[in-house]
């Protein structure tokens, strides 16, 4: 219908060229809308329609109407071309082409690349690649290419078509200074971002950590990995290139993996990919086999080494600090008779052993190392590890302080706290030994799950414990017991030392002795007693540890074990990447590893021990290449196909047998 009314019009004598308020004509309507029958018809040249009759009236200038019409602007520098890239519409596309059509950019800079890429046409767009290939590096007025657009769009299926090429399209930067990658990672166009990770120009788009994107904006790693992860990773499995020597005999013996590390590499740790990795909990990105074997190569070129001083330091500290508070609590006169070990200050004459200046001293020290973690941090520092060590280093600060003081009564508190937290402290350290990773690891998991379980549980727990105190500090009050018996019973004299003494009797410790040897009892009180014994000794703890026990899966300990120390490895490895240790650190840095499949003599010793089997199963798997897993990937999903298929099948035959059960038997004359 509409077809035949343009005909119509135009055998009537419409004007072609007439264009309304916008300044677009005819063709520019009709190309936007998708309208190819009608943009053709418009376009004919002298044609005829089935009774002869001419849809042209003068056929000589025909041709130059025709060049008019396709290359006619609008208010906004758009020609009909524009219009059709900008809906898609690669039939009229390639119509307007053929009819010589030429190629510009509109009045904000946009060429018809620019707004075919906008829609998601790949076919528009391979078009006028093929038409124009300079648009390709045609920029807008903010400096965007098409695959700016593409990118900022999100059509993730246009950026293999637009880098084809190879003409710099995705190191080339806007006005911003941002690259296509900056732009969707800053759009959040994860499918775009993943993409070009994927693309064999990966390295162009890519820039390393140090280089930053815009005024005090955070390298491309640490924000992938902030906002899209999946798309992270795509770039991580191309930082390891697999090269495989000829062999004879085919084996895996001369397969080397280069690793390049150089995009995991920063000098300021609030910028590393691994600071983002544990900051936001991407711990599929922690997981990489690329990522992994990072961690490892830097920690045995540099890590472990200032690990372990860390770590004598930090013995040194808690022997000098538990020997002060143990001379300290045995003999409180022990500075008065050594005055060789001592030293008097004004008035107070408050004596101070040379043990007790070295902690002050080294507890000082521990608090100026945080206070600079905290402005090398920012928010990254605060956590619950952090606050433990401030408890440690404040506590043990103000026991040793050389004073006297109405601080002097807080010392001994002082001292409790800086000891039972210095150990526990020491007991988190233990965690990133290997030694020690997997036993320390499974009592530190219980403890908390305990502590888990017990808050679940501790309204009901709470409510049997004051049910028992108030039961029990009642028959106490109301007990006739000899002076000398009730005195071994002091427990129960008031309703608080009732109470904790009804919960150290949960743990285990009973005053049994206490009901036997009261002169007045009844039936009610050994009932009560009985009761007690059953449902909160028995019943409610081992009900915790059955919670806890269902909640933690043994066999899944050793590789929870192995991931938690590495992100205790990350973190140490980020702490001492600046200050007094970043020019070691930067001496040691390993920003390239060849890996190839030789076994090493560690791994030959483990095989022949048989030991560390979930370490050397990583090991295994760090070494295979994405084609490889991709390829076992890939056979598992065959392998399921069938089994369906194989399923369906007997499902059929079931149903088929099941009807011929109940179909009536034929009988026979």
């Amino acid at each position: 219908m509409l077809l035949r009314s343009a005909s119509l019009l135009l055998v009537a004598g419409a004007n072609r060229e007439a264009v309304d308020k916008a300044g677009q004509t005819s063709l520019h309507k009709s190309a936007g809308r998708g309208h190819y029958n009608v943009v053709e018809t418009i376009l004919s040249s002298g044609s005829t329609t089935d009774d002869d009759t001419v849809l042209v009236d003068d056929t000589r200038d025909a041709g130059d109407v025709t060049r008019r019409l396709v290359n006619a602007l609008d208010r906004q520098g758009r020609k009909p071309l524009h219009m059709a890239a900008e809906k898609g519409q690669e039939k009229i596309v390639r119509l307007l082409l053929e009819k010589n059509t030429s190629i510009n950019k509109t009045r904000d800079g946009r060429s018809p690349l620019h707004l075919a890429t906008e829609s998601g046409s790949a076919e528009t767009v391979d078009t006028l690649i093929s038409a124009h290939r300079q648009s390709l590096t045609w920029t807008d007025k903010q400096g965007d290419t098409p695959l700016h657009a593409a990118a900022r769009r999100n059509h993730a299926h246009l950026i293999p078509v637009l880098l084809k090429e190879n003409v710099g399209l995705a190191s080339k930067e806007n006005k911003q200074g941002l690259n296509a990658l900056d732009v969707a990672i800053d759009e959040r166009s994860k499918d775009a971002a993943a993409a070009m990770g994927k693309h064999e120009l990966w390295d162009t788009s890519l820039t390393y950590p140090q280089t930053k994107r815009g005024k005090d904006q955070k390298p491309q790693m640490y924000r992938m990995i902030k906002d899209m992860p999946e798309a992270a990773m795509n770039f991580i499995d191309r930082m390891v290139v697999e090269h495989k020597e000829e062999s004879d005999d085919n084996s895996d013996v001369g397969r080397v993996w280069k690793y390049d590390f150089m995009y995991l590499y920063t000098r300021d740790p609030r910028d590393s990919p691994l600071e983002a990795m544990i900051w936001y909990k991407r711990w599929q990105c922690l997981e990489h086999h690329v990522v992994v074997k990072f961690l490892k190569c830097n920690w045995q070129r540099f890590g472990v080494y200032t690990f372990m001083a860390y770590l004598l330091l930090y013995v040194i500290f808690m022997a000098i600090l538990t020997a002060t508070v143990a001379i300290d609590a045995s003999d409180t006169t022990y500075f008065e008779t050594h005055p060789s070990l001592t030293v008097t200050f004004d008035g107070t004459c408050h004596i101070v052993c040379f043990n007790t200046i070295a902690v002050m001293l080294m507890s000082m020290g521990y608090m100026v190392k945080e206070v600079y973690q905290i402005y090398q941090k920012r928010l990254h520092y605060f956590g619950w590890r952090n606050l433990l060590q401030w408890v440690l280093y404040l506590s043990a600060f103000l026991y040793s302080l050389p004073v006297s003081t109405p601080l002097d009564s807080w010392k001994t508190e002082a001292a409790t706290v800086a000891t039972i937290f210095g150990w526990l402290n020491f007991a988190m350290y233990l965690q990133r030994v290997p030694v020690f990773e997997t036993d320390v690891y499974i009592y530190i998991l219980l403890i908390g799950k305990i502590f888990k379980s017990l808050i679940r549980t501790i309204l009901v727990f709470l409510l049997y414990l004051l049910a028992f105190t108030t039961c029990f500090y009642y028959l106490a009050s109301k007990a006739d017991i000899p002076d000398s018996t009730a005195a071994g019973f002091s427990g129960f004299s008031s309703f608080s030392s009732s109470f904790f003494t009804t919960l150290g009797m949960v743990m285990g410790e009973l005053n049994i002795q206490f009901f036997l040897d009261r002169q007045k009892h009844s039936g009610v009180t050994l009932v009560l007693l009985v009761f007690f014994i059953f449902l909160m000794n028995i019943v409610i703890i081992n009900l915790l540890i059955a919670l806890t026990l269902d909640a933690v899966d043994i066999r899944d300990v050793r590789a929870r074990a192995a991931f938690n120390r590495r992100i205790h490895q990350a973190e140490h490895m980020l702490d001492k990447a600046s200050g007094f240790w970043s020019a070691f650190a930067d001496r040691a840095r390993v920003l390239t590893w060849m890996d190839t499949n030789q076994p090493s003599c560690m791994d030959k010793t483990r095989q022949f021990l048989d030991i560390t089997e979930v370490e050397a199963e990583m090991e295994r798997t760090e070494k295979s290449s994405p084609e490889e897993q991709e390829d076992v990937l890939r056979r598992l999903e065959d392998m399921e196909a069938a089994l369906k298929t194989v399923s369906l099948q007997l499902k059929s035959m079931g149903e088929m047998l099941a009807q011929q059960s109940k179909a009536p038997p034929v009988q026979t004359t």
